[in-house]
């Protein structure tokens, strides 16, 4: 199942199976409701082609967009749909452990805004471009990735709400809050 929730029976035993079967079928992305988990497949897949981002970027319709497989490009698709729909704010949370994929996860919602929204590709082009800078400040070897990022990182994009593309944007880490001791007088 695509959809977690549509399984006859919801127990760790039954999502673990599923998960496992669809691995095996180089089937990475599976919905909880509307949450998309990815599982890592440690090796390059051809599911982020061109023919691949148009599937999400040419539905016509909600409808349409809603019944396409789980993938990156769909959680991109339906924010950026409600975006144009209702002109509010949109985020896209994306979480793991350490080499799990969040970095090139977030470079694929990039890749489809910036090709959804279109706009001034000098600007695309910054945007795509800061990662590698990002990531090579303030990054750590772990035990399972190479060069981890100890922050968190925060993408905001600025779309034109009357042109329906992307405006501009910017990327920043935020660090990890320390813990400051309370001393008493």
């Amino acid at each position: 199942m695509d959809n977690l929730i549509n399984l006859p029976h919801f127990d760790a035993n039954t999502v673990i199976e599923n998960l496992a079967t669809r691995y095996k079928k180089d089937q990475i992305y599976t919905c909880i409701s509307s949450i998309l988990l990815a599982v890592c497949p440690f090796k390059t897949l051809p599911i982020y082609s061109f023919p691949t981002l148009s599937i999400y970027s040419s539905a016509i319709s909600l409808s349409q967009l809603l019944s396409a497989p789980p993938h990156v490009f769909k959680t991109a698709a339906l924010a950026y749909q409600a975006f144009k729909d209702d002109g509010l704010s949109q985020s896209i949370v994306i979480s793991g452990e350490s080499g799990a994929g969040k970095t090139e996860s977030a470079k694929f919602v990039l890749q489809y805004l910036t090709m959804a929204a279109g706009g001034n590709g000098a600007i695309q082009y910054s945007i795509n471009a800061s990662s590698p800078l990002l990531e090579a400040l303030g990054n750590a070897k772990t035990v399972r990735n190479d060069n981890s990022s100890r922050f968190g990182k925060w993408i905001n994009i600025a779309l034109d709400t009357q042109n329906n593309c992307i405006a501009g944007g910017r990327k920043q880490k935020k660090k990890k809050k320390k813990k400051r001791k309370k001393y008493q007088q």
